[in-house]
């Protein structure tokens, strides 16, 4: 009866390690939006029209490797999700959002990586985005998290984050004025 208990809690212990090794699929939350009190203040003397280039293809790519573990995630969603939530600021900002507005952002780049420290995790998503008038800038946003019950938030923050600090940025600002 001993030997059958001891065999049983070897066999789960392998199961929760080997479990803590696979693959994950992370997602952005798309209701993940900036409180009111994080938004940068944006004028525009027009409409804005917010693009992306897309240099890697859609589907699920490998986001990162950290911890023993290999998380993936789906480009067009992480996408779709930095170009919703700049309209999304732009808007609450009273910023009109047209797609044949004069005054273009356009992210033609948007990579994840991650790194560990410990239990933590840091996803970090970088960003370039080119203005209208051939102006290159580029933005990272951060977020930390333990390791697997919120890597979906930090996604998501981490994504929101870039594109916050591209609407920070005073050049940004300068050229939506303009």
């Amino acid at each position: 009866m001993i030997k059958a208990a001891w065999s049983a809690i070897h066999v789960i212990t392998f199961m929760v390690l080997a479990g803590c090794s696979f693959s994950h699929q992370v997602s952005v939350q798309d209701d993940f939006t900036a409180e009111a009190e994080d938004l940068p203040r944006i004028s525009s003397t027009g409409p804005v029209a917010i693009d992306m280039q897309t240099q890697k293809p859609s589907g699920s790519i490998e986001l990162c490797k950290a911890g023993g573990r290999t998380y993936y995630a789906d480009y067009g969603t992480i996408s779709d999700f930095a170009l919703s939530s700049a309209g999304n600021i732009l808007e609450r900002n009273g910023v009109e959002v047209s797609d044949s507005a004069e005054k273009r952002l356009t992210i033609i780049a948007l990579d994840g990586t991650c790194k560990t420290s410990g239990l933590l995790l840091n996803f970090i998503m970088d960003m370039t985005v080119k203005t209208g008038d051939g102006r290159m800038k580029d933005f990272s946003g951060y977020q930390k998290m333990m390791h697997l019950p919120e890597r979906d938030f930090a996604l998501s923050a981490a994504t929101l984050n870039a594109v916050l600090g591209m609407f920070s940025d005073p050049e940004i600002q300068q050229y939506l004025k303009e």
